[in-house]
């Protein structure tokens, strides 16, 4: 018998909340049947768009036995409803609080391909209105970067961070959601600010090295998880 749920976004806490399927299948086998809807926050690129993306990234995971756009079906759990929670506090707790799960305890986006050339790759990636401190990029200024890849959808987010780091280092777009997760799964470590991408490292258990802002927010939810298995550290 299976669990339904129901999901909505932004796209990184999408893949957070994924790992709460996949403890709740490793204590009960009961696979999950995911429908995705725009609550708690929307997607930016639109949900048939996120739909389309995810599909053969979601579908390729033990835990789900299928994943559906939502038409107003039941269903048991909402993982988005943590949203609401009344407490401050990181996201590991306000899940096993919620949901009765370690989240992030096993690695929860499995069956994803390697290739070979991004093995000794450290992968970049910003966003705009979560640029790290400027102090994060510090142990870099002197650094090798040969190395080094910023890899995102957006190339203006790229251009951002050249502009305020002055570090030049290549540029890759991958082509798809898809190619993403091969990327990160295949490469050596991803550092960068919060974000999708960084959502997908940490679910792919990668070494992390989270840059956060000088912000109260970000760091009540991700800055005290430094204890977490699949995050290697965090910068405040």
């Amino acid at each position: 018998m299976s669990i339904i749920y129901i999901s909505g976004g932004l796209l990184g806490d999408f893949i957070h909340q994924l790992s709460i399927i996949n403890e709740v299948y490793i204590k009960t086998k009961k696979k999950g049947v995911l429908y995705i809807a725009n609550i708690g926050d929307t997607f930016r690129n639109g949900l048939d768009k996120t739909y389309n993306d995810l599909y053969e990234i979601v579908i390729l995971q033990e835990y789900i036995e299928d994943f559906k756009i939502y038409n107003n079906e039941k269903y048991d759990i909402d993982l988005s409803i943590w949203r609401s929670y009344p407490a401050r506090d990181n996201i590991y707790n306000i899940f096993k609080k919620i949901y009765n799960v370690e989240w992030g305890k096993n690695k929860w986006l499995n069956n994803i391909p390697k290739l070979k050339e991004w093995e000794n790759k450290t992968i970049v990636n910003t966003v705009q209105y979560r640029f790290p401190e400027k102090s994060f990029f510090y142990p870099l200024i002197n650094a090798d970067l040969t190395n080094f890849v910023y890899v995102s959808i957006f190339k203006n987010e790229y251009e951002y961070f050249v502009n305020k780091t002055n570090l030049q280092i290549s540029y890759y777009s991958p082509k798809s959601l898809i190619e993403l997760c091969i990327i990160l799964n295949s490469c050596e470590r991803v550092l960068g600010s919060l974000s999708a991408p960084m959502s997908i490292a940490t679910a792919l258990h990668k070494k992390c090295i989270y840059g956060l802002r000088d912000n109260q927010e970000d760091e009540i939810c991700f800055g005290n998880l430094r204890n977490i298995g699949c995050i290697e550290y965090t910068i405040v």
